[in-house]
């Protein structure tokens, strides 16, 4: 048996991790000390430093002082540390250390030796480890609406937990339960938070803060910005004016610490453009519905417009190989011919294909199908659900400008649908039955008015049945979106939020770093 109390270190970091956000008890601090480092780091600051907090946070992260102790049973089962030396039992206990590290427990081969072992595993004390994951769910009604918004308690320790609760929610006044709240081993318990007062906030953005005091079992904590994810239902024009969309509520990202424009410029207003001074690092995205379409639209920052791309719709994919016919350079002259053989497919690519993610653009993205119908298993035998790479996007979509050497105007690439295999869009991929493409019944409008790219778009409800048979029959849905920019960074809705974790298989390019889409959203009526 190997234990390993923190995969993290071998896992290519921590938010890959289901429970990402328990700590140590003795790293807590460390951590949060290095995120407030980052989070207030200029934007204009050497990203040599920032590089360096990075390498801070996580080392910082990497469990230290945890550890596992069960009963010693004489020499039926023994410990050995990750290159293979003994540890000896103290004082007639086995203690694991709980760190970035791989130890063995063996059993001495005899007969009911390992049943023995597993026993005394199930009932191991661990030490050292924050009690409680905790998760935040968003609002689903504006805060006028005496919403409510649910805090997910998950006690990760083999016994029972009991601790108080503190919550804030920027300058809210909450209901938050007074008595002392008791979980059993793995329970996890959904506690409900009242919005009892205060005032909306403009910008759509509330900083929470929760600590569950568990007394000698230590402090479990979180720190998060919530959202109220409605779904305005109103009809749009689209036309890149963003006129139509005042009174809907914001959808504000950032990049944390990358000196986004000043929020006291109201810039999440629909109509207010973004400063000439205003950098990278911030977008502000709105949704909305009829009996036609969904709509979206997304305000960003943008001082370097690309121009746009290649229309996928028509895109050569011959022209990314080389021709049967090339030449070696000499200096600036024409040197030898190369003819390409006959009869072989030319598969050498003379320069870097188009795709379509990135770029001056943005993906959306939406999880509505049940796992049943996701077409990937959840997870695998032998691990718990959100352990693994797992799909939670079934609808994805590619809103860009196409450049005027391909014709000029706007595209929506349909990425992901059910029934359509992810691909990687390379040229020459093969076709499939039901394929990604254009959605020709789709309208897009991009604008670049200064510093200020607007995209705004209305997809036929044909295009995306399941979202519109969530709609009618009353249910929330999960949506994500993913902002690009070809010289500046690109982000995420969901990034960092304690719900989410990292997740390949939430858009393409599906080989980057992705945020899982697990933020629920509900139609306003």
């Amino acid at each position: 048996m190997v234990v390993v109390g923190d995969l993290g270190k071998a896992y290519f970091g921590r938010a890959l991790m289901k429970f990402r956000t328990v700590y140590g008890l003795k790293n807590a601090g460390a951590v949060a000390a290095v995120q407030k480092q980052l989070a207030t780091l200029p934007g204009d600051a050497p990203k040599e430093k920032r590089d360096e907090l990075q390498r801070a946070l996580i080392v910082a992260e990497i469990l230290t002082d945890a550890s596992m102790t069960l009963a010693s049973s004489g020499d039926t089962y023994s410990l050995y540390d990750y290159l293979g030396n003994p540890i000896p039992p103290v004082k007639g206990q086995i203690v694991v250390p709980l760190n970035g590290n791989g130890y063995f427990l063996r059993s001495n081969g005899k007969r009911g030796s390992f049943a023995k072992l597993l026993e005394a595993l199930r009932v191991a004390r661990i030490d050292g480890l924050q009690p409680l994951e905790i998760q935040a769910r968003d609002l689903t009604t504006r805060v006028d609406k005496q919403a409510t918004f649910p805090l997910v308690l998950a006690n990760v320790l083999n016994r029972p937990v009991t601790g108080t609760l503190k919550v804030t929610l920027g300058e809210l006044t909450l209901e938050v339960p007074a008595d002392p709240i008791t979980l059993a081993p793995y329970e996890t318990k959904t506690v409900p938070v009242k919005i009892a007062g205060g005032k909306a906030s403009e910008n759509n953005t509330y900083p929470l803060s929760v600590a569950f005091d568990a007394g000698k079992d230590g402090t479990a904590a979180l720190t998060d910005t919530m959202r109220a994810n409605v779904i305005s239902h109103r009809t749009i024009t689209v036309d890149g004016k963003l006129d139509d969309w005042t009174d809907t509520l914001p959808q504000v990202v950032t990049c944390t610490g990358d000196g986004g424009p000043n929020m006291t410029e109201k810039a999440w207003l629909p109509f207010v453009k973004f400063a000439d001074k205003a950098g990278d690092g911030m977008a502000v995205a709105y949704l909305a519905y009829d009996g036609d379409n969904f709509y979206f639209a997304a305000k960003v920052p943008d001082s370097t417009p690309d121009g746009g791309g290649v229309r996928f719709a028509t895109r050569n994919d011959d022209q990314y190989y080389y021709p049967e016919k090339s030449y070696v350079l000499n200096g600036d002259k024409r040197g030898e011919e190369l003819t390409w053989p006959a009869g072989v497919r030319r598969y050498s690519y003379r320069k870097n294909p188009d795709l379509p993610f990135g770029g001056d653009a943005v993906q959306i993205a939406f999880n509505v199908l049940p796992n049943s119908k996701k077409g990937l298993y959840e997870y695998p035998a032998g691990t718990m659900p959100g352990f693994m790479v797992h799909k939670d996007t079934d609808y994805e979509y590619f809103l860009h400008p196409v450049g005027a050497s391909f014709g000029g105007g706007t595209e929506i690439w349909r990425l992901l649908a059910p029934g359509v295999p992810r691909k990687h869009f390379y040229p020459r991929q093969g076709k499939a039955d039901k394929d990604g493409g254009p959605v020709a019944d789709g309208k897009l409008a991009v604008v670049q008015d200064g510093s200020t790219r607007i995209m705004e778009c209305a997809l036929p409800w044909s295009e995306l049945p399941d979202v519109k048979a969530a709609l009618d029959a009353g249910r929330s849905i999960k949506f994500s979106f993913r902002v690009t920019d070809d010289k500046g960074p690109s982000y995420e809705l969901a990034a960092g939020r304690s719900v989410s974790k990292q997740n390949a298989l939430t858009f393409h390019e599906y080989w980057g770093t992705h945020w899982a889409n697990e933020l629920e959203f509900v139609f306003e009526k």
